[in-house]
């Protein structure tokens, strides 16, 4: 089961996932993220990653986790990385966000 972020983690969280959406898009690739307002990525393996982007036949996928989910979304993670090990033009990352003050 997910752990839930806190308040902060939560915005900590979607902090991470905007800019690593900045940084794609100026880069020149296509993204959808799970936020608000935006186009969500297809779900892989029953689950949704929190960004995707693509650019010609490079994808490239992450999942943004806080201290409170890091340990939790373990098999979610796991999910993504076979994803992406079945094609080489594909990525998956993991970005650790540490909330402001720790």
């Amino acid at each position: 089961m997910k752990d839930k972020r806190t308040k902060k983690g939560q915005g900590a969280h979607d902090r991470g996932v905007i800019n690593w959406v900045k940084n794609m898009q100026s880069q020149g690739f296509e993204v959808k993220a799970d936020l608000p307002g935006m186009k969500k990525p297809d779900s892989i393996h029953g689950k949704v990653p929190d960004g995707y982007a693509k650019k010609g036949k490079i994808e490239k996928m992450v999942e943004v986790e806080t201290p409170e989910t890091l340990k939790s979304d373990v098999d979610q993670r796991a999910k993504f990385r076979k994803w992406s090990g079945k094609n080489p033009n594909r990525t998956f990352s993991t970005k650790v966000i540490r909330k402001k003050g720790k």
